[in-house]
């Protein structure tokens, strides 16, 4: 798949004059689509680069990876990496879950080069995103790509998946909510508006019929947290809200309390 290039381009005023300190960032194949108009010191990585910076930290680490899917939207763009070999059974039931790398860039300076590091649970065909970040990198467009910083985020993301995040997530396996309790938390969030309401309307709709993922009512946090990863990345089609969103009822989960 060939990615969108940009180029860096030279102002002018309507006299002809350039204009210092400035230059427009357009697409490489048509100069009249102009993504961004930036400072000079503006350096740009493009697609392309952004992808190869993680796979050739992984290659050098002589991990196993397979790219799962590469969104290009021309100004921005999100890779999604799976490590099939970096993996923990939740439970020790069969539910896994796998370790992932994605990567975002952009030529239209709504955001630099980043890498995050995650859980993503395999139960259907799309997977469900598990919203605990391991660990991120994020690098402005007047860096250029630090492959260093790069290859030592994915090995300290590894470690803390294997070391700390298979136990926060074994913790949800332990901690009681039944189906009334799954109400009430979502009711309360509901309330608070911290999500729209129709996702979690939708999450609802799951724990009284318990007709989600699990097939089995809640009895844990762990049940809940899979409806809800469910219904938000099933139904939410930007890759970033979905996050936003699953980050946001992640942290009010693991904070909550029966008793609250």
């Amino acid at each position: 798949m060939e990615l969108t290039r940009a180029n860096k381009i030279d102002l002018f005023d309507q006299y002809g004059r350039k204009l210092e300190g400035h230059c427009a960032v357009v697409d490489d194949n048509d100069h009249t689509r102009i993504f961004s108009v930036a400072s000079d010191r503006y350096t740009l990585i493009q697609h392309e680069e952004a992808c190869d910076s993680v796979t050739k930290a992984l290659d050098e680490m002589g991990c196993k990876f397979k790219q799962i899917r590469t969104t290009d939207r021309g100004p921005t763009l999100f890779a999604e990496y799976d490590l099939p070999t970096v993996r923990h059974d939740v439970g020790g039931v069969g539910d896994i879950i796998n370790l992932r790398i994605g990567v975002s860039n952009s030529y239209d300076c709504s955001s630099g080069l980043r890498t995050e590091i995650y859980g993503h649970r395999l139960v259907c065909s799309n997977g469900m995103f598990v919203s605990h970040i391991l660990n991120k990198f994020y690098s402005r467009h007047i860096h250029g790509i630090d492959l260093d910083s790069i290859r030592e985020n994915i090995v300290t993301g590894i470690a803390a998946f294997r070391n700390e995040f298979a136990g926060v997530i074994e913790t949800y396996t332990k901690e009681y909510m039944d189906q009334r309790g799954a109400l009430v938390f979502l009711d309360k969030c509901i309330e608070d508006k911290v999500i729209a309401k129709k996702y979690l309307e939708s999450v609802k709709v799951l724990v009284e019929e318990d007709s989600g993922i699990e097939r089995t009512p809640v009895q844990n946090k762990w049940g809940l947290y899979n409806r809800i990863t469910e219904v938000l990345t099933h139904q939410t089609d930007d890759i970033f809200s979905q996050r936003r969103n699953i980050y946001k009822m992640e942290k009010l989960l693991s904070n909550y309390s029966m008793a609250a």
